[in-house]
Protein backbone atom coordinates (compact mmCIF):
# COMPACT_ATOMS: atom_id res chain seq x y z
CA UNK A 1 0.00 0.00 0.00
CA UNK A 2 2.95 2.21 -0.51
CA UNK A 3 4.55 2.34 2.76
CA UNK A 4 7.84 0.53 3.51
CA UNK A 5 7.66 -2.45 5.66
CA UNK A 6 11.02 -3.23 6.33
CA UNK A 7 14.41 -1.74 5.48
CA UNK A 8 17.95 -3.20 6.22
CA UNK A 9 20.04 -6.63 6.10
CA UNK A 10 18.71 -10.50 6.62
CA UNK A 11 15.28 -9.61 6.15
CA UNK A 12 13.25 -12.51 5.94
CA UNK A 13 10.98 -11.64 2.37
CA UNK A 14 7.66 -12.88 2.53
CA UNK A 15 6.51 -15.73 -0.02
CA UNK A 16 6.02 -14.74 -3.73
CA UNK A 17 8.12 -11.52 -2.97
CA UNK A 18 9.13 -9.68 -6.69
CA UNK A 19 12.81 -9.10 -6.25
CA UNK A 20 15.03 -5.94 -8.44
CA UNK A 21 18.47 -6.77 -8.35
CA UNK A 22 20.09 -3.41 -7.25
CA UNK A 23 23.83 -4.24 -6.86
CA UNK A 24 26.15 -1.57 -7.24
CA UNK A 25 22.94 1.42 -6.77
CA UNK A 26 22.25 3.65 -3.92
CA UNK A 27 19.02 4.48 -2.56
CA UNK A 28 18.24 7.64 -0.96
CA UNK A 29 14.88 9.09 0.05
CA UNK A 30 12.90 11.29 -2.63
CA UNK A 31 13.61 14.91 -2.02
CA UNK A 32 10.90 17.19 -0.74
CA UNK A 33 10.19 20.57 -2.28
CA UNK A 34 8.19 22.86 0.53
CA UNK A 35 6.93 25.88 -1.81
CA UNK A 36 5.87 25.56 -4.98
CA UNK A 37 2.77 26.40 -7.24
CA UNK A 38 2.69 22.67 -8.99
CA UNK A 39 -1.03 21.93 -10.44
CA UNK A 40 -1.78 25.17 -9.65
CA UNK A 41 0.13 27.73 -11.88
CA UNK A 42 -1.90 30.52 -14.08
CA UNK A 43 -4.42 30.02 -11.56
CA UNK A 44 -4.20 34.27 -10.93
CA UNK A 45 -7.32 36.26 -10.84
CA UNK A 46 -8.31 39.14 -13.04
CA UNK A 47 -9.34 42.50 -11.05
CA UNK A 48 -12.44 43.53 -12.13
CA UNK A 49 -12.41 47.40 -11.33
CA UNK A 50 -10.49 49.83 -12.54
CA UNK A 51 -11.41 52.69 -9.36
CA UNK A 52 -10.16 52.10 -6.11
CA UNK A 53 -12.02 49.54 -4.09
CA UNK A 54 -12.44 49.98 -0.07
CA UNK A 55 -15.29 47.33 1.49
CA UNK A 56 -14.64 43.86 0.90
CA UNK A 57 -16.69 41.53 -1.83
CA UNK A 58 -17.34 38.55 0.40
CA UNK A 59 -20.31 39.17 2.71
CA UNK A 60 -19.83 36.95 6.64
CA UNK A 61 -16.14 36.78 6.01
CA UNK A 62 -13.22 38.90 7.04
CA UNK A 63 -13.32 42.74 6.05
CA UNK A 64 -10.32 42.46 4.06
CA UNK A 65 -11.14 40.09 0.69
CA UNK A 66 -7.06 39.48 0.96
CA UNK A 67 -6.78 37.12 4.14
CA UNK A 68 -8.22 33.97 2.40
CA UNK A 69 -8.01 31.51 5.42
CA UNK A 70 -10.64 29.60 4.03
CA UNK A 71 -9.06 28.72 1.03
CA UNK A 72 -8.03 25.16 -0.22
CA UNK A 73 -5.78 24.47 -3.01
CA UNK A 74 -7.09 21.50 -3.77
CA UNK A 75 -9.97 23.40 -5.31
CA UNK A 76 -8.10 24.25 -8.22
CA UNK A 77 -5.22 22.01 -8.44
CA UNK A 78 -4.97 19.51 -11.37
CA UNK A 79 -1.77 16.97 -11.73
CA UNK A 80 0.69 18.12 -14.66
CA UNK A 81 2.72 15.31 -15.63
CA UNK A 82 5.06 17.12 -17.15
CA UNK A 83 5.83 19.62 -14.51
CA UNK A 84 6.17 15.90 -12.21
CA UNK A 85 8.74 14.90 -14.47
CA UNK A 86 10.73 17.51 -14.12
CA UNK A 87 11.32 17.81 -10.31
CA UNK A 88 11.53 13.64 -10.75
CA UNK A 89 14.40 14.64 -12.70
CA UNK A 90 15.77 16.88 -9.92
CA UNK A 91 15.50 14.02 -7.34
CA UNK A 92 12.15 15.73 -6.01
CA UNK A 93 9.32 13.29 -5.41
CA UNK A 94 6.93 15.09 -2.95
CA UNK A 95 5.79 18.74 -3.38
CA UNK A 96 3.91 20.77 -0.99
CA UNK A 97 1.89 23.67 -3.57
CA UNK A 98 -0.65 26.06 -3.00
CA UNK A 99 -2.21 29.14 -4.88
CA UNK A 100 -0.09 32.04 -4.74
CA UNK A 101 -2.87 34.44 -3.90
CA UNK A 102 -3.59 36.84 -0.69
CA UNK A 103 -1.82 37.81 2.32
CA UNK A 104 -3.19 34.62 3.88
CA UNK A 105 -3.29 31.77 0.98
CA UNK A 106 -5.50 29.54 2.77
CA UNK A 107 -4.10 25.85 3.00
CA UNK A 108 -1.46 24.01 0.64
CA UNK A 109 -1.60 20.40 -0.12
CA UNK A 110 1.18 17.55 -0.39
CA UNK A 111 1.39 16.04 -2.96
CA UNK A 112 3.84 12.54 -4.26
CA UNK A 113 4.43 12.94 -7.91
CA UNK A 114 4.00 9.44 -8.89
CA UNK A 115 2.26 9.16 -12.45
CA UNK A 116 1.15 5.58 -12.18
CA UNK A 117 -1.36 7.08 -9.39
CA UNK A 118 -4.93 8.59 -9.82
CA UNK A 119 -4.66 12.03 -7.35
CA UNK A 120 -6.65 9.36 -4.55
CA UNK A 121 -3.07 7.79 -4.04
CA UNK A 122 -1.41 11.00 -4.75
CA UNK A 123 -2.69 13.41 -1.99
CA UNK A 124 -0.32 12.53 0.94
CA UNK A 125 -2.20 15.54 2.30
CA UNK A 126 -5.28 17.63 1.57
CA UNK A 127 -4.29 20.54 3.63
CA UNK A 128 -0.46 19.99 4.68
CA UNK A 129 0.22 23.82 5.56
CA UNK A 130 -1.07 27.53 6.04
CA UNK A 131 0.78 29.52 3.51
CA UNK A 132 0.92 33.24 4.02
CA UNK A 133 2.61 36.36 2.01
CA UNK A 134 3.01 40.47 2.13
CA UNK A 135 1.02 40.47 -1.00
CA UNK A 136 -2.34 41.17 -1.81
CA UNK A 137 -4.58 39.36 -4.07
CA UNK A 138 -5.79 39.75 -7.07
CA UNK A 139 -9.24 38.65 -6.78
CA UNK A 140 -10.24 41.58 -5.48
CA UNK A 141 -9.33 44.95 -6.24
CA UNK A 142 -9.63 46.23 -2.36
CA UNK A 143 -7.27 48.95 -1.61
CA UNK A 144 -6.18 48.47 1.23
CA UNK A 145 -3.50 47.53 2.16
CA UNK A 146 -1.30 49.85 -0.15
CA UNK A 147 2.03 48.55 1.51
CA UNK A 148 4.38 46.70 3.07
CA UNK A 149 3.58 48.19 6.37
CA UNK A 150 -0.33 48.16 5.62
CA UNK A 151 0.44 44.37 4.74
CA UNK A 152 1.70 43.75 8.10
CA UNK A 153 -0.57 45.78 10.17
CA UNK A 154 -3.22 43.43 8.38
CA UNK A 155 -1.69 40.25 9.42
CA UNK A 156 -1.20 41.30 13.30
CA UNK A 157 -4.70 42.73 13.31
CA UNK A 158 -5.75 39.13 12.01
CA UNK A 159 -4.14 37.07 14.32
CA UNK A 160 -5.09 39.13 17.57
CA UNK A 161 -8.87 38.81 15.85
CA UNK A 162 -8.48 35.33 15.78
CA UNK A 163 -7.65 34.88 19.30
CA UNK A 164 -10.18 37.49 20.36
CA UNK A 165 -12.30 35.18 18.54
CA UNK A 166 -11.52 31.74 19.60
CA UNK A 167 -12.13 33.06 23.53
CA UNK A 168 -16.18 34.14 22.37
CA UNK A 169 -15.02 37.69 22.07
CA UNK A 170 -17.31 38.38 19.00
CA UNK A 171 -20.75 38.02 18.70
CA UNK A 172 -21.06 38.30 15.06
CA UNK A 173 -19.71 34.86 12.71
CA UNK A 174 -16.56 35.40 10.90
CA UNK A 175 -15.93 32.43 7.79
CA UNK A 176 -12.72 33.12 7.63
CA UNK A 177 -11.79 33.89 10.99
CA UNK A 178 -13.48 30.30 11.82
CA UNK A 179 -11.23 28.77 8.97
CA UNK A 180 -8.15 30.39 10.09
CA UNK A 181 -8.58 28.79 13.90
CA UNK A 182 -9.33 25.05 12.37
CA UNK A 183 -5.96 25.54 10.58
CA UNK A 184 -3.37 27.43 12.35
CA UNK A 185 -1.68 24.70 13.92
CA UNK A 186 -0.47 23.65 10.64
CA UNK A 187 3.21 24.34 9.49
CA UNK A 188 3.04 27.85 8.10
CA UNK A 189 5.51 28.68 4.84
CA UNK A 190 5.50 32.47 4.73
CA UNK A 191 6.44 34.06 1.06
CA UNK A 192 9.15 36.87 1.28
CA UNK A 193 10.58 38.24 -1.78
CA UNK A 194 13.53 40.41 -0.33
CA UNK A 195 15.75 40.71 2.15
CA UNK A 196 13.94 42.96 4.15
CA UNK A 197 10.74 41.34 4.05
CA UNK A 198 12.48 38.15 5.41
CA UNK A 199 13.19 39.30 9.04
CA UNK A 200 10.31 40.81 8.98
CA UNK A 201 7.73 37.73 8.46
CA UNK A 202 10.23 36.26 11.00
CA UNK A 203 9.59 38.81 13.10
CA UNK A 204 6.06 38.49 13.26
CA UNK A 205 6.17 34.77 14.09
CA UNK A 206 8.13 35.34 16.52
CA UNK A 207 6.04 38.10 18.08
CA UNK A 208 3.12 35.50 17.57
CA UNK A 209 4.74 32.61 18.37
CA UNK A 210 4.02 31.08 15.17
CA UNK A 211 7.49 29.19 13.76
CA UNK A 212 6.95 30.67 10.32
CA UNK A 213 9.16 29.17 7.72
CA UNK A 214 10.30 31.92 5.62
CA UNK A 215 11.40 31.80 1.88
CA UNK A 216 14.50 33.12 1.93
CA UNK A 217 15.86 35.30 -0.90
CA UNK A 218 19.34 34.69 -1.25
CA UNK A 219 21.31 37.72 0.82
CA UNK A 220 20.77 36.02 4.42
CA UNK A 221 24.34 36.17 4.89
CA UNK A 222 24.09 39.93 5.33
CA UNK A 223 21.75 39.82 8.39
CA UNK A 224 22.15 36.37 9.86
CA UNK A 225 22.20 37.51 13.67
CA UNK A 226 18.88 39.30 12.96
CA UNK A 227 17.55 36.03 11.22
CA UNK A 228 18.40 34.02 14.47
CA UNK A 229 17.50 36.48 16.90
CA UNK A 230 13.90 36.21 15.47
CA UNK A 231 14.29 32.47 15.81
CA UNK A 232 13.62 32.45 11.74
CA UNK A 233 13.23 29.19 9.67
CA UNK A 234 14.39 29.29 6.48
CA UNK A 235 13.66 27.87 2.94
CA UNK A 236 16.86 28.73 0.80
CA UNK A 237 17.05 28.87 -2.85
CA UNK A 238 19.75 28.16 -5.10
CA UNK A 239 19.25 30.33 -7.78
CA UNK A 240 22.49 31.85 -7.87
CA UNK A 241 22.96 34.60 -10.01
CA UNK A 242 24.93 34.89 -13.68
CA UNK A 243 28.27 36.08 -13.65
CA UNK A 244 28.69 39.86 -15.42
CA UNK A 245 29.79 40.67 -18.12
CA UNK A 246 33.04 42.69 -17.55
CA UNK A 247 34.40 42.82 -21.61
CA UNK A 248 33.47 46.47 -21.74
CA UNK A 249 35.12 48.37 -19.48
CA UNK A 250 32.40 51.45 -19.90
CA UNK A 251 29.27 49.13 -19.09
CA UNK A 252 31.31 47.54 -16.20
CA UNK A 253 31.14 51.14 -14.39
CA UNK A 254 27.97 50.80 -14.33
CA UNK A 255 27.35 47.69 -12.42
CA UNK A 256 26.56 48.16 -8.79
CA UNK A 257 29.27 47.31 -6.18
CA UNK A 258 26.50 45.79 -4.16
CA UNK A 259 24.96 43.89 -7.17
CA UNK A 260 29.08 42.47 -7.49
CA UNK A 261 29.31 41.58 -3.72
CA UNK A 262 25.87 39.52 -4.16
CA UNK A 263 27.45 37.78 -7.22
CA UNK A 264 30.51 36.99 -4.71
CA UNK A 265 28.78 36.01 -2.07
CA UNK A 266 25.58 34.24 -3.02
CA UNK A 267 26.52 30.48 -3.11
CA UNK A 268 28.12 30.71 -0.19
CA UNK A 269 24.60 31.94 1.51
CA UNK A 270 23.54 28.11 2.00
CA UNK A 271 26.86 27.31 4.30
CA UNK A 272 26.98 30.73 6.26
CA UNK A 273 23.19 29.87 7.20
CA UNK A 274 24.05 26.55 8.24
CA UNK A 275 26.99 27.86 10.35
CA UNK A 276 25.04 30.43 11.98
CA UNK A 277 22.47 27.84 12.99
CA UNK A 278 19.53 28.57 11.90
CA UNK A 279 17.28 25.89 10.39
CA UNK A 280 16.83 25.21 6.91
CA UNK A 281 15.76 23.42 3.74
CA UNK A 282 16.81 24.02 0.13
CA UNK A 283 14.06 24.68 -2.91
CA UNK A 284 14.38 24.96 -6.41
CA UNK A 285 12.47 28.40 -6.06
CA UNK A 286 13.62 30.71 -8.16
CA UNK A 287 14.95 28.47 -10.78
CA UNK A 288 14.50 28.57 -14.19
CA UNK A 289 14.66 25.26 -14.88
CA UNK A 290 14.47 22.33 -11.91
CA UNK A 291 17.16 20.33 -13.76
CA UNK A 292 19.96 23.07 -13.22
CA UNK A 293 18.77 22.46 -9.39
CA UNK A 294 22.01 19.79 -9.02
CA UNK A 295 24.38 21.98 -10.84
CA UNK A 296 23.83 24.47 -8.38
CA UNK A 297 23.76 22.23 -5.68
CA UNK A 298 27.51 21.91 -6.39
CA UNK A 299 28.22 24.88 -6.27
CA UNK A 300 26.72 25.74 -3.24
CA UNK A 301 29.19 22.63 -1.71
CA UNK A 302 32.27 23.76 -3.47
CA UNK A 303 31.71 26.86 -1.48
CA UNK A 304 31.54 25.19 1.80
CA UNK A 305 27.73 23.63 2.78
CA UNK A 306 28.75 19.96 4.17
CA UNK A 307 26.90 17.42 1.95
CA UNK A 308 25.37 15.71 4.74
CA UNK A 309 23.74 19.28 5.84
CA UNK A 310 22.81 19.67 2.03
CA UNK A 311 21.09 15.89 1.92
CA UNK A 312 19.34 16.78 5.14
CA UNK A 313 17.92 19.87 4.26
CA UNK A 314 16.72 17.84 1.07
CA UNK A 315 15.00 15.51 3.21
CA UNK A 316 15.10 15.11 7.14
CA UNK A 317 14.72 18.68 7.54
CA UNK A 318 11.69 19.41 4.98
CA UNK A 319 9.87 16.37 6.89
CA UNK A 320 10.82 17.99 10.27
CA UNK A 321 9.13 21.22 8.78
CA UNK A 322 5.96 19.48 7.85
CA UNK A 323 5.69 17.25 11.15
CA UNK A 324 5.92 14.76 8.95
CA UNK A 325 9.35 12.92 10.17
CA UNK A 326 8.04 9.74 10.27
CA UNK A 327 6.41 9.13 6.72
CA UNK A 328 8.44 11.17 4.54
CA UNK A 329 12.49 12.02 4.20
CA UNK A 330 13.23 8.47 5.61
CA UNK A 331 13.68 4.84 4.43
CA UNK A 332 12.46 3.73 7.76
CA UNK A 333 9.42 1.25 8.52
CA UNK A 334 6.28 2.69 8.16
CA UNK A 335 7.55 5.32 5.96
CA UNK A 336 6.19 6.19 2.01
CA UNK A 337 7.83 4.01 -0.46
CA UNK A 338 8.71 7.09 -2.04
CA UNK A 339 12.68 7.38 -2.90
CA UNK A 340 15.23 8.05 -5.62
CA UNK A 341 17.92 5.15 -7.09
CA UNK A 342 20.93 6.28 -8.19
CA UNK A 343 24.22 4.83 -9.84
CA UNK A 344 26.19 6.06 -7.57
CA UNK A 345 26.42 7.92 -4.28
CA UNK A 346 24.62 11.64 -4.53
CA UNK A 347 27.47 13.86 -4.70
CA UNK A 348 27.26 17.27 -4.25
Amino acid sequence: DGKIIAAGSNIKLPENTVTHEAKGKHIYPSFIELHSTFGLAGKKGQRRRRSTQYTPDRQGYYWSDHILSDYSSLADYKYKKGEAASYRKAGFGVVNTHRPEGIHRGTGLLVALNDNQNDARRLIDEKATQQLSFTKSSLSNQYYPGSIMGAMALLRQFFHDANWYAKGGAKNKDLAIEAYNRIQNLPAIFEANNKLDVARAAKIGQEFNLPFIVTANGREYEHLQALKDYDAQLLVPLAFPKAFDVTDPISTQKIALSDLRYWNQAPANPVKIAEAGIPFALTTRGLKKKTSFYTHLKKAVAYGLNETTALAALTTRPAQLLDKAKELGTLKKGAYANFIVTNGPYRA
